[in-house]
């Protein structure tokens, strides 16, 4: 499906942090969204389409912002796209429980005179507050139409897109032009103040629904007698659906009954007419196109990864991750971080490269540090965890609980030392707590479906590439060179054969790739159980892929980021050095 256009036809979603415009986007927009990167402009985007012909055709979806006048790159980006015109209009969102904050954004907007629609989100958690918006009250006094919407519901989506065709400038009324005027304690008052009685004159108090299972439930999650039993029992679920099941059983199937079974040996036969020996072990020796760099992308990582991320989406859209944040305040507050911080570490383990652009949302200069070092130095993302689950799947568990305790041993160490080191304050808790709710399916597929066709757009490339340049390599004789030249690190300091150096060279590529090698590897009897983990250990703590590190230059800038990917490689040796002689000097074989 081709990139959409932006431009006139072109809806911006505008909204403040968390009030539901990604999810807004995959509703209105489904399994169409992409990211694209406008002129001049540095930040990937996200962008869907509409799928009609009307006035608008695509939306484009803004990072989330609680006035345009800040002096954040966020709040400069969403200027330019208004005052350059790089769209057509405005689909702004609103928080139905917290309709100050969102008028206050709506006053500055009016400013740019553009044409807007707006939706009212998060209706349903307003009413269980008791907080009630009269829609049509707000739609007059802002002159532009309001649809009330439950966007993970997808309710009132069909009223929503008929509004956009009635999408017009706000009030005149609304405009309040020292609201403009950025970094004036004095003006973002008065642009609250007039937002406060905006809210006062369409929004009435009743008594809030009484408690039902979700509110009972939802305490029990918060409070630590209760709660920590309940997240031990998500986990435990997380485990057995992503490592039994994905790890397990998909990737069996998918490795040995699809491509082992059906693909693989009618190809081989059918690369035997092939003329030139040197093509057939490109495509199908030790690091084959095929043989390797698919069937470990798509057989291996995949399925797992497919799990993953459906996990994920679950925890996201149920309103559970808010609640282990705050369970685990206490608990971050020790490495640097408030419960808040618990939310870019979790998807870290989704994706790096997302969650060290999402430290940017975390209160101080202090904890935005302390995350991106806790992501940078010591989180592994899905595709590794994924192709850890599928290797471990195949060993004994006490690897998987040795890898799993050095992993975060490291995360308290680095936490731990950051918090006494670095200067600031670490802030206060203060965070927003959905309903509990059960997921929509459709939802959780089109989420799913997206971040599972993002990794194989952007990794597959680079395992087909990894496969080619160890294939080249090898026939060069530069691969034996190489071996050579790193077997007294290898063996002498991480205990590991010299041909692992090819784990490591397909790792500088992607993480998961080298990782995805090892399994080959181990069935041949290259390791014994230690080894894999100094291995996996080595891999979780390097450098991480090129769009990580990409995102902590712009988050951490360059002195501060180079230095950060530089220390990964002496660390990661460290730790692997340390899981080495530990083992030994204990004893411990696996």
């Amino acid at each position: 499906m081709k990139q959409p256009e932006i431009g006139p036809k072109t809806l911006l979603l505008l909204g403040n942090l968390k009030v539901g415009k990604t999810t807004l986007l995959f509703a209105l927009a489904g399994s169409s969204t992409r990211p694209v990167r406008l002129p001049g402009i540095e930040r990937e985007l996200e962008a869907g389409s509409l799928g009609s012909t009307g006035r608008f055709e695509n939306l484009l979806d803004a990072p989330g912002c609680g006035l345009l006048s800040e002096h954040s790159a966020d709040a400069n980006l969403l200027r330019r796209l208004l005052s350059e015109r790089r769209v057509g209009g405005v689909l702004l969102v609103l928080d139905g429980k917290n309709l100050r904050r969102g008028l206050a954004l709506c006053q500055q907007l009016a400013e740019f005179e553009i044409p807007v629609a707006v939706a009212l989100n998060l209706s349903d958690e307003a009413a269980q507050r008791g907080i009630e918006v009269d829609a049509a009250a707000l739609s007059q006094l802002l002159d532009v139409p309001v649809v009330p919407t439950v966007a993970v519901e997808r309710q009132n989506l069909a009223a929503l897109r008929r509004a956009l065709e009635q999408a017009r400038p706000l009030s005149r009324s609304l405009r309040v032009g020292e609201c403009q005027e950025p970094g004036e304690l004095e003006a973002t008052s008065g642009c609250f103040a007039k937002a406060e009685e905006l809210a006062a004159r369409v929004t009435r108090m009743r008594p809030a629904a009484a408690d039902g299972i979700g509110r009972r439930l939802s305490r029990l999650t918060r409070r630590p007698l209760t709660g920590i039993p309940i997240a031990l029992l998500v986990l435990a679920s997380l485990y057995l659906f992503v490592g039994w099941f994905g790890a397990g059983v998909l990737v069996d199937w998918i490795e040995h009954g699809l491509f082992e079974g059906l693909l693989l040996p009618p190809l081989l036969r059918l690369s035997e007419a092939l003329p030139w020996p040197w093509l057939r072990e490109m495509l199908f020796g030790p690091f084959g196109v095929i043989s390797v760099g698919l069937v470990l992308s798509v057989g291996i990582v995949l399925p797992a990864l497919l799990t993953f991320y459906l996990a994920m989406a679950y925890l996201e859209d149920s309103g559970y991750l808010p609640r282990l944040a705050l369970l685990l305040d206490r608990l971050m507050r020790r490495i640097g971080l408030t419960g808040k911080g618990v939310l870019p570490l979790i998807m870290g383990f989704s994706c790096v490269t997302a969650a060290l652009l999402a430290t940017r949302a975390l209160d101080t200069r202090k904890q935005r540090l302390v995350a991106v070092l806790l992501l940078v130095l010591g989180v592994p993302c899905a595709p590794l965890i994924s192709v850890a689950a599928v290797v471990f799947s195949r060993l004994a568990p006490g690897e998987a609980l040795l890898y799993l305790g050095v992993i975060l041993a490291n995360i308290l160490v680095i936490g731990l030392v950051a918090n006494h080191v670095l200067p600031g304050k670490r802030g206060d808790l203060a965070i927003e707590l959905p309903p509990l709710r059960w997921p929509r399916l459709a939802n959780l597929l089109v989420k799913t479906g997206w971040r599972t066709w993002w990794f194989l757009r952007e990794a597959l490339p680079f395992f087909l590439m990894g496969c080619l340049a160890l294939f080249a390599l090898e026939r060069l004789g530069a691969l034996a060179a190489l071996e050579s030249t790193l077997r007294p690190v290898l063996q002498k300091l991480l205990g590991l054969p010299a041909d692992s150096a090819a784990l490591f060279l397909m790792s500088m590529v992607r993480r998961e790739a080298g990782g995805a090698l090892l399994l080959p590897q181990l069935e041949a009897g290259l390791y014994d159980g230690v080894q894999v983990v100094v291995v996996l250990v080595v891999m979780t703590l390097m450098i991480p892929c090129v769009n990580a590190a990409l995102a902590c230059y712009r988050v951490q800038g360059f002195w501060r980021a180079t230095g950060m990917l530089l220390f990964t490689i002496p660390w990661a040796l460290l730790w692997g050095m340390l899981v080495n002689v530990g083992c030994h000097v204990l004893g411990w074989q696996f």
